[in-house]
């Protein structure tokens, strides 16, 4: 998949986030999810395991805010939706999907399989490892 310093270029490219003039969220746009006090945001590694299944991937928080791919999440419709206008409202199902630059093949310039952010409740196969409670991982 490429040499440590390739994935950590990948994963640390200035993405661009939504700005959104009214305040509204809508499917499409990326996001940052930031906790406030801490200023850590949700990340995703889709280049380490979690370690359960082929097509789990790593979620962690990371130290910045700021806007690069691992931690730019785009908001994206669930299929069975009904049409909302295009906004996520209360109650309104989203997924969140990792940033497309991520999905790069740098071999055939092709953009691979989206990753989404999931959960699995603790069970004797699937806990975190930091706090053994629910796991918390991307897959496709």
């Amino acid at each position: 998949m490429g040499t440590f310093n390739s994935k950590i270029a990948t994963c640390t490219q200035p993405v661009p986030h939504t700005f959104s003039e009214d305040g509204t969220l809508r499917f499409g746009d990326a996001v940052v999810l930031a906790h406030k006090q801490t200023c850590g945001s949700l990340a995703c590694d889709p280049f380490e395991s979690a370690g359960f299944d082929n097509n789990e991937f790593a979620v962690s928080v990371c130290a910045s805010s700021d806007c690069v791919a691992r931690n730019t999440f785009i908001i994206s419709r669930v299929e069975e939706a009904e049409d909302d206008g295009g906004i996520v409202g209360w109650g309104v199902p989203f997924r969140l999907m990792a940033n497309p630059s991520l999905r790069i093949d740098k071999r055939s310039g092709m953009l691979g399989a989206p990753l989404y952010l999931a959960s699995s409740l603790k069970n004797e196969r699937k806990a975190s490892a930091m706090s053994n409670k629910q796991l918390v991982f991307m897959t496709r």
